[in-house]
Formats: structure tokens, C-alpha cells, sequence
């Protein structure tokens, strides 16, 4: 789909004329709650959109997002935040593979240049006035904010040519090998590196290149990626064989799911449950007091002080948990468990979004 009169992009939005969405736009930055969320080996500083102001923007976005930038073709390898794909068929391609190397980008929304963004949406929208509409609506301070509907999808769109690029580059590598004489005819087949991304998570698969091996691939990724001002956070690269473990899932001969994903959240429902119910249900006690609630969930940890993760707001909490609801469910669609994993997976989930459904409540009274 392209965008060539800005009253299209205004029939898009579902708004009566410019001056209105200029209106919505001038006041964007009060429209945003930035929050951060605890991760690995930091914090992540999430945009969330409040009050009147940023459901107006809120819904100003999904529309572009479902209408514009959904039809936007991506790159192959691209797995995250599009129809039909998922963390399942980011890992699947590299099923079986023996050597595996994952790869980390840091920082990565807000490494996305102004210059990029808008270079891309021009090519979908043709009107200047409306390119610079939607560039405004999409960003904040000339960057992607993580939160935003329509961040993830424009960082497909505009991170496709890298994800090209590489494939090339592993492209020549598979040549390169199958010229060499001392190659098998019947193992040309496998004489491949398998690429895929979901948004900053890189995964490369191989039968024949040992990427601990040749260190020169990782510089070479790395260059890559420097040219559009991206960078690697070397401290995430993985480098494995035979098997790799990623954020809940072990890729080897199949994929299967590690049990260690869900114990911080098993954590945190014992933490919220009555202990005095048989069935499970909230202590409506803590519920009502989000202080001690924190109190409560950082003080308890199934682990040492290194694996405990500190919650210093409700926002936080709820969206770790939106998260860790969203990996439950993406598992139930693919997982080949037993009944009785199965059973208790789905009992997670309920229990997830009871808890989310309480937190909301308490997170909206606290405005």
C-alpha cells in the first residue's frame, strides 16, 4: 500500500483533518510514561502510553499499523512482530544445525536514525506533508520508542536491508565452501548458514561452520551493522554446538522448552496468591497496597540475590508479566507436551492474567 495524498493517510488514521492530528501530535510527549523494566544485565526504558492523550495516540497508531505498515514487505529472516511468524519459526530453521552462534544488538529501537526512518517511510508515502505526519506520529524525539504499536513493524521495514546484506555475506561463505575440493558431492546440501531475527536477537544455524572457529563472521556482522549504526552487546554472544538455550527454549535436534523460564514467574504468582485458599487466589490485602505488594515479590526470591528480579513500580510488574503471558501462550500453540504439562501450562496462563487483571486495576487507580 502506498500513501500518496495526505487526505488518504487522514482517512487511514480515521481523523476529520490535519489540524486535528497536528493537535494530538504537538502534545505526544505528554502522552508517554516512560518506565524501565529489569532485564539481564540492566533496565529497559519502556514508552507506555496514559491517559486520554495517549489512548488517542494509542489508537492512531494501531490504525497506520494495521492498515500501512503491516502491508510493508520485510526481509526473510525478519521472525518478530509479523503475521504468520513467531519465536517458533525463528528457531525452527535451525533445528538439527551443530554449530550455532546468537547474536545481540544493542540498544536497539533507539539506534534506528532519524535519517533511516524516514528514508524508509518515504517509500510508501509520497506526500511530503503526510510522510512528515507519519513520521511524527511513529516517533519520539526522532527515535523508535519501545512501547509504541508501531515500532516493531517499522524496525522491519527498515532494518531489511541489513538483514539482506547479511544474507549475501553468508550466501558467499556457503559458495566459497563448495568450491573446496575437499567437500563431499553428497554434503553440498548442507554447505549452508542459516540466518534469522527476531527484532534484536540474531541466530545463525550451520552444519559445517564453526563460528568459534572463524571469528572473522563476527567481525564481519559486526561491520555490517556499524555501517547503519547499530552495534553488537558482546557480552549476549552465544557460540555453542550442537545445542544452544534461548529465552526459554532449547534448540538442538528439536526444540524443546527449558523449565527455568517459567520459575521466576511461578515466583512471583506465589508471592500474590491467599495462602490460606485452597484454590488459588489473590491476597486481596497486597492488592490493595502496591508498596508492600513490591515489598513482597522482591524480598522473595527463589534464587540467589544474581537470578532475583526487583520490581520498583507496578509498570514494570505488568509488563513483565504481559510478556511472560505472551511466551505462554506461544508455547501452547506449538509445544508437543503431555497432558499434564499442558494442562499446567494453561493453569499459568489463567493465573497470569488474573494477576495482570488485578495489577491493571491498581495501575489505573494510581493515576
Amino acid at each position: 500500500m502506498k500513501i500518496y495524498r495526505l487526505e488518504f493517510l487522514l482517512k487511514i488514521l480515521e481523523i476529520k483533518d490535519k489540524d486535528q492530528l497536528i493537535r494530538i501530535l504537538e502534545k505526544k510527549e505528554e502522552a508517554y510514561h516512560i518506565f524501565e523494566i529489569p532485564k539481564k544485565n540492566g533496565m529497559r526504558q519502556i514508552h507506555g502510553l496514559d491517559g486520554a492523550g495517549g489512548r488517542r495516540l494509542k489508537r492512531l497508531q494501531q490504525r497506520f499499523y494495521r492498515k500501512v505498515l503491516l502491508n510493508q514487505p520485510a526481509a526473510l529472516p525478519a521472525k518478530g512482530f509479523l503475521k504468520g511468524e513467531s519465536y517458533q519459526t525463528f528457531l525452527e530453521p535451525h533445528v538439527g544445525s551443530r554449530y550455532y552462534l546468537r547474536l545481540d544488538i544493542h540498544d536497539f529501537f533507539a539506534s534506528f536514525s532519524e535519517g533511516m526512518i524516514r528514508e524508509n517511510l518515504s517509500r510508501f508515502i509520497e506526500d511530503e506533508e503526510a510522510e512528515e505526519l507519519a513520521f511524527e506520529l511513529c516517533t519520539v524525539e526522532g527515535r523508535l520508542p519501545q512501547g509504541a504499536v508501531t515500532s516493531p513493524a517499522l524496525s522491519n521495514i527498515v532494518f531489511a536491508r541489513l538483514d539482506q546484506r547479511i544474507v549475501k555475506y553468508c550466501q558467499v561463505l556457503e559458495s566459497q565452501q563448495r568450491k573446496k575440493k575437499s567437500m563431499e558431492r553428497e554434503n553440498w546440501q548442507n554447505a549452508s548458514i542459516r540466518y534469522t531475527r527476531y527484532a534484536d536477537d540474531m541466530l545463525f544455524g550451520s552444519d559445517f561452520f564453526d563460528f568459534r572457529e572463524n571469528l572473522s563472521f563476527l567481525h564481519m556482522i559486526s561491520r555490517i551493522l556499524g555501517e547503519y549504526g547499530f552495534s553488537l552487546n558482546r557480552k549476549k554472544t552465544i557460540m555453542t554446538e550442537w545445542e544452544i538455550s534461548l529465552n526459554g527454549y532449547v534448540v538442538g535436534s528439536d526444540i524443546r522448552l527449558s523449565r527455568k523460564k517459567t520459575s521466576e514467574l511461578r515466583r512471583i504468582l506465589y508471592c500474590c496468591k491467599d495462602k490460606g485458599a485452597q484454590r488459588y487466589r489473590l491476597n486481596k490485602a497486597l492488592m490493595e497496597n502496591p508498596g508492600n505488594l513490591l515489598k513482597e515479590i522482591n524480598r522473595f526470591s527463589s534464587g540467589g540475590a544474581e537470578s532475583k528480579k526487583a520490581f520498583s513500580d507496578i509498570h514494570q510488574l505488568v509488563w513483565y508479566l504481559g510478556g511472560c503471558r505472551a511466551w505462554l501462550i506461544s508455547v501452547l500453540q506449538v509445544e508437543e507436551n503431555t497432558g499434564k504439562e499442558v494442562h499446567n501450562m494453561k493453569k499459568l496462563v489463567r493465573r497470569t492474567e488474573c494477576l495482570l487483571e488485578a495489577l491493571k486495576e491498581v495501575e489505573y487507580k494510581s493515576y
